[in-house]
């Protein structure tokens, strides 16, 4: 492959992936407002339970870093450079470009799996703790990842069918 043609093959994976990443931030910021709107209300059932029986509850509030997508966001970015890379180097002159960019979105996603299973791999090796599947997927956990999974999906559906109408758009017209 070209140069150039890498370059725009790498800019188009970066720019898929920070369009998936900032969705992913928009969600979680909504997800977590909500879960703030909870945590007030169960402070004031507790407040509540103290005035009534003078008895004093501590609840548990997990408390999260503010700037936690940033990592998640930057490796997110760097799957989907590999991924389109590695799609278009071995796909393009197969598949029309709107299933180029779902497979895109299936080698993103098979990624993060394989990125999630030796990160717990590494975890159970240096903690010599036994890992029961329960302790791995919880019910958020799961609903988490086939958010992840749905969200990745559409955002390539949408981009793929952008991409595919801008080509058909600029290769009849001359600009």
């Amino acid at each position: 492959m070209k140069s150039k043609k890498v370059f725009n093959i790498l800019l188009l994976g970066a720019v898929d992936g920070v369009f998936s990443s900032a969705v992913l931030v928009v969600i979680d910021r909504v997800n977590y407002y909500y879960d703030e709107l909870r945590n007030k209300e169960t402070l004031k059932e507790i407040e509540r339970i103290f005035q009534e029986t003078g008895t004093h509850i501590l609840p548990w509030v997990p408390q999260r870093s503010p700037l936690w997508w940033i990592g998640s966001a930057c490796l997110n970015i760097l799957m989907y450079v590999i991924a389109s890379l590695a799609a278009h180097y071995l796909l393009a002159k197969r598949v029309s470009m709107f299933l180029l960019w779902q497979i895109v979105s299936l080698i993103v996603i098979l990624e993060w799996i394989i990125v999630s299973l030796i990160a717990l791999s590494l975890e159970w090796l240096l903690t010599a703790k036994s890992v029961q599947w329960s302790q791995l997927m919880t019910s958020s956990d799961l609903g988490f990842a086939l958010g992840y999974i749905g969200i990745t999906i559409g955002i390539n559906i949408l981009y793929g069918a952008s991409l595919h109408v801008s080509v058909r758009y600029y290769s009849e017209k001359v600009v």
